[in-house]
């Protein structure tokens, strides 16, 4: 019987170490919500995101749109955002669909919310 690892694609907005591991994530923007994928798969997920996605695409200037709050309680401010991430998300997407990963439907294709979280400390302007 396979295993599957439950997955996240996101962009921190400060750089973090490769293996750290966090209660809570650092500020960032969501590329790819949640999702299962089998472990056996793991290598060539991870090699096309070195190798494709983060060479061939980068965070780069996005602007706010509003701002919002997430969560289970609605206490999660974020801002939500337009720019170049919506097209990092479709190729993640298409990605994770080909290797038969498992999506939370809510959260993915048109019903993704590109957004980037919002801290008293990193806070995303409104354009």
């Amino acid at each position: 019987m396979a295993s599957f690892e439950r997955l996240m694609v996101a962009a921190t907005l400060s750089k973090v170490q490769v293996g750290n591991r966090y209660s809570k994530l650092p500020p960032h923007a969501t590329i790819m919500p949640w999702f299962n994928l089998e472990n056996s798969k793991w290598e060539e997920f991870d090699a096309i995101i070195r190798e494709d996605l983060i060479e061939e695409y980068r965070l780069g200037t996005v602007v706010g749109i509003e701002r919002v709050l997430y969560g289970q309680n609605n206490d999660i401010l974020a801002m939500r955002i337009r720019g170049l991430l919506l097209g990092v998300h479709a190729f993640m997407h298409e990605h994770v669909k080909r290797m038969e990963g498992v999506f939370d439907k809510e959260y993915i294709g048109l019903e993704w919310s590109p957004h980037i979280s919002d801290t008293s400390y990193n806070i995303v302007k409104v354009d």
